[in-house]
């Protein structure tokens, strides 16, 4: 995935989550396809950028989400020949681990649904697709 479709899709998300999904739900997802499927030399950017839309856009504290997303994003390029973060359920549990810290830390409260709900999706597009 491009650096330019990610933040698009970012952005996409972003939007659609201040009107119809819960505020924390879909970017775990994003987050963990797009460290998988880039260069890490323009992983480190798309992360920022994608975490500071975000913040921008549910008009939160600015540059947090940025934070967590590199945290995350860099623990994944360092532990990526010792994890099989390809596997759906190592997958899923960095996607769940992104959105538990995004709500506690952005938002101050876990919505267990939603968390539960985002982990099952991230497994299951994890399951069919096909990342390196």
């Amino acid at each position: 995935m491009s650096t330019s479709v990610f933040l698009l899709i970012s952005l996409v998300v972003a939007l659609l989550q201040g009107a119809f999904l819960p505020s924390v739900f879909l970017e775990g997802l994003l987050v963990v396809i797009f460290v998988l499927s880039n260069q890490p030399t323009r992983v480190l950017t798309g992360l920022f950028a994608a975490g500071f839309m975000f913040d921008v856009v549910q008009t939160v504290h600015l540059g947090l989400t940025s934070a967590i997303f590199l945290i995350v994003g860099l623990g994944m390029l360092f532990l990526k020949n010792e994890i099989p973060f390809s596997k759906p359920l190592a997958g899923a549990a960095i996607s769940i681990l992104i959105i538990l810290a995004r709500s506690k830390l952005v938002f101050g409260n876990i919505d267990m649904w939603a968390v539960i709900a985002s982990g099952l999706i991230a497994f299951f597009v994890l399951s069919f697709a096909r990342l390196s």
